[in-house]
C-alpha cells in the first residue's frame, strides 16, 4: 500500500468469498517516527508525538520578590497536555503559565494524557531580581524645640516623611542625617539638613530637610514647677538667652501660708543654692528658698526681693507656723542660701563674689527637702514676674543609700576646701576628708559642660593643686566624687588677671 497526498490507495485487498473486503483501520501520522499499524475491526492508536516548543522564563522583578515566571508551549496530535514544574517550588496546570515564582532551577515536566506513557521534559532557570533603581526620599519642613541643656537630637520623623516616600523594591530607611544635632547657635534659623536613605538592595537617595530651631521653656532636668496655694502662676526656662528663669504668680501670701510659684529641684542633706534676680515686674518679690515640701505651710527659709533696696530674711520653724521676717536695707541683686545639716545661712551680694551675711538659724528638717526658685505677688489681682540667671545648685539629688542594705542612711557628707576663693587661677584643694579614697575631679562651667577630669589617687597626697588661667573669667563648679559618696560641689569665682 502507499500514501499519496490526502488520498489513500490500497493494492492487494483480500476479499471474504461473499465479496466484502476484510475491514483494515489504520492510524496516519506525518512524523516518520510515529507509524502505527493495526488491523481488526477495532484499532486503538498510542502514537506520542508530543513536542515541547517553546520555554520562557522572567526574571524576578526584584530580589526576593517570589513574582517570576515560567510559560511552557507543546503540541502533540493527542491531548490533552497537562505540565508540572519542580524546584524551589512545585506547581502543575493545564495551561503551562506558572507565576509567582521565586528564582532558582526548575524541572518541567509535560504530559499527552491522550497517549499513554507519553511525557516530555526538560529546564528551565528563573533569575534573580535586579534593584538599580534608587529610592524616592521625601523629606520634612518642621520646627524643633531644644531642651533645657540647649541641645536637640534630631529624630527620623523630624526629617522624613516615610509614608511619602517610595521605592520600587525595597523598604526605605535612613541611614544619614547632617547635621545630627542642633543648638542655641541655630536657635531662629531654618536649617537645611542632608538626609540618605536606603532601599535595602544596595540603592542610596538624598534630600534636604528644612529644620527651624526655636529655643525651649522645660525646666531643667531635676527640675519641678508648680504652685505653692492658689498662686496660678507658670515657670520657663530659657536655656539660650542666658539661661535665665522667669516665673509668674498672682496672689499673696500670709504668715502661716505661702502663695507662690515655686521652680524647684530635690536636695537631700547638704547644699546650696546661689541666684541673681535679674528683675521683678508687678510689685511682688523674686526670691530662693530651701524648704521641707511644697505644701504652703512647709518649714523654711528664704531670701526675696522686690529689686529695690529691700531683702527679706523669712524663717519657719514649724509647719504651718508663723514666718519669721527681717527686712534687709540692701540694694544685692545675688542671693544665696546654705544647709548644713540643721544649720541654714543666708547671703546676699552686690557682684557675686564678695557676700554679705544675712541671717543664720536651726531647723529640724528631712533628709531631703527642695530648693529652688519663687515668684511670690502681693495682690491677687495682679501678676508677678520674677527673672533669674546664674542659678546654681550644690548638693546631692537623691538620697544617700546603705551599701548591700537598700535602706536609706543619713550622715555628714565629706567636704572639701578650695582657696584662695576667688582666684586669678591658681587654686589648692585640701581633700582631707577623702583620706585613704580615690577621687574623681571635675571641672565645670555654669552651663554644666564638663571642661576638666581628674583621677586622684589615695597616695596622691590630701591636697592639690588646680590651675584655672586657662579658663575665661567666670563661675566655675569644681566637684569631688568618690566611689559610694555623694558628690561634693564647690563654687569658684575665677577673676582677670591684672
Amino acid at each position: 500500500n502507499q500514501i499519496v497526498g490526502n488520498s489513500h490507495i490500497f493494492n492487494n485487498v483480500q476479499l471474504k468469498a461473499d465479496g466484502t473486503p476484510t475491514v483494515i483501520q489504520m492510524n496516519f501520522t506525518d512524523n516518520p517516527a510515529c507509524i502505527d499499524e493495526e488491523t481488526g475491526p477495532t484499532v486503538e492508536g498510542d502514537c506520542c508525538d508530543l513536542v515541547i516548543t517553546n520555554v520562557v522564563a522572567t526574571p524576578e522583578s526584584c530580589p526576593n520578590a517570589d513574582d517570576g515566571s515560567i510559560t511552557v508551549t507543546a503540541t502533540t496530535s493527542a491531548g490533552p497536555l497537562s505540565y508540572a514544574i519542580s524546584g524551589p517550588i512545585n506547581q502543575n496546570n493545564n495551561s503551562g503559565v506558572f507565576t509567582g515564582l521565586p528564582n532558582g532551577a526548575y524541572a518541567i515536566t509535560v504530559t499527552d494524557t491522550g497517549a499513554p506513557g507519553c511525557s516530555e521534559t526538560t529546564s528551565a532557570f528563573v533569575p534573580a531580581g535586579v534593584d538599580v533603581v534608587p529610592p524616592t526620599p521625601v523629606c520634612r519642613n518642621t520646627t524643633v524645640t531644644l531642651d533645657a541643656t540647649g541641645n536637640y537630637t534630631l529624630t527620623t520623623d523630624d526629617v522624613l516623611d516615610l509614608g511619602a516616600s517610595s521605592d520600587n523594591c525595597g523598604t526605605i530607611s535612613i541611614t544619614g542625617k547632617f547635621p545630627e544635632t542642633v543648638s542655641c547657635v541655630q536657635v531662629g534659623q531654618t536649617i537645611p539638613v542632608n538626609v540618605t536613605v536606603d532601599d535595602g538592595n544596595g540603592n542610596t537617595a538624598t534630600c534636604t530637610a528644612q529644620i527651624t530651631v526655636q529655643e525651649g521653656t522645660a525646666l531643667p532636668a531635676g527640675f519641678s514647677g508648680g504652685n505653692v496655694g492658689n498662686a496660678n502662676g507658670t515657670n520657663t526656662f530659657q536655656p539660650c538667652s542666658g539661661q535665665k528663669f522667669t516665673l509668674t504668680a498672682s496672689g499673696f501670701s500670709t504668715a502661716s501660708a505661702d502663695v507662690l510659684r515655686l521652680a524647684s529641684r530635690q536636695l537631700c542633706g547638704n547644699g546650696e543654692i546661689v541666684a541673681r534676680v535679674v528683675g521683678v515686674n508687678g510689685g511682688g518679690w523674686a526670691g530662693i528658698t530651701l524648704r521641707e515640701t511644697t505644701a504652703s505651710g512647709s518649714k523654711k527659709v528664704a531670701l526675696k526681693t522686690q529689686f529695690s533696696n529691700n531683702i527679706r530674711r523669712e524663717i519657719r520653724t514649724m509647719t504651718n507656723g508663723a514666718v519669721n521676717n527681717l527686712n534687709l536695707f540692701r540694694q544685692d541683686a545675688w542671693l544665696r542660701l546654705v544647709r548644713n545639716g540643721p544649720n541654714f545661712s543666708g547671703y546676699t551680694s552686690m557682684d557675686g563674689v564678695n557676700w554679705n551675711f544675712a541671717f543664720s538659724t536651726t531647723i529640724s528638717m528631712a533628709g531631703c527637702i527642695r530648693v529652688g526658685l519663687f515668684s511670690e505677688s502681693i495682690n491677687a489681682n495682679v501678676v508677678t514676674t520674677a527673672v533669674f540667671d546664674q542659678v546654681v545648685i550644690t548638693g546631692a539629688i537623691a538620697p544617700l543609700v546603705a551599701p548591700g542594705t537598700g535602706s536609706v542612711v543619713e550622715y555628714e557628707a565629706p567636704d572639701f576646701q578650695a582657696y584662695p576663693n576667688p582666684t586669678t587661677g591658681e587654686l589648692t584643694l585640701n581633700l582631707q576628708a577623702f583620706a585613704d579614697r580615690s577621687v574623681q575631679l571635675e571641672i565645670s562651667n555654669v552651663q554644666g559642660q564638663t571642661l576638666k577630669v581628674l583621677n586622684l589617687n589615695p597616695a596622691d597626697g590630701h591636697t592639690e593643686r588646680l590651675d584655672l588661667s586657662q579658663f575665661q573669667a567666670g563661675i566655675y563648679l569644681i566637684a569631688a566624687k568618690s566611689k559610694g559618696w555623694p558628690a561634693v560641689v564647690k563654687r569658684v569665682v575665677l577673676m582677670e588677671r591684672r
